[in-house]
């Protein structure tokens, strides 16, 4: 099978899965590049295809960890998601001033607490 995929072109392959919907187009093209390597490890992957890896490992983490070790499909390891998806926990300042003002109490600086 290695062989026949090596002999197939890239235009022959692009060609025949047109009629794909775009997502198994996507999951094939990345089966087929790592066809031709002879190991996955530092493979590119497609932004795309990364988000949907993501979103896969986000609705069942054992599944699809399960998946990526039988090698059922080319997926992204844990720290190339972590690598692509950065979490930002800076502080907007346009949100802190909006809050800040939208949170000012002028109708409660006359009045006293009640007893």
């Amino acid at each position: 099978m290695k062989e026949e995929n090596s002999k197939l072109s890239d235009e022959a392959f692009l060609g025949r899965i047109k009629q794909l919907p775009p997502k198994q187009q996507e999951a094939a093209l990345h089966v087929f590049k790592a066809v031709k390597r002879k190991r996955v490890r530092g493979m590119r992957y497609s932004k795309e295809w990364i988000s949907e890896c993501l979103i896969m490992r986000m609705k069942g983490p054992k599944l699809y960890e399960d998946m990526r070790r039988q090698k059922v499909l080319v997926l992204p390891s844990k720290v190339t998601h972590l690598r692509f998806h950065k979490a930002g926990f800076d502080f907007n300042e346009k949100v802190m001033s909006m809050l800040k003002q939208n949170s000012f109490m002028d109708a409660f600086k006359g009045t006293e607490a009640h007893r």
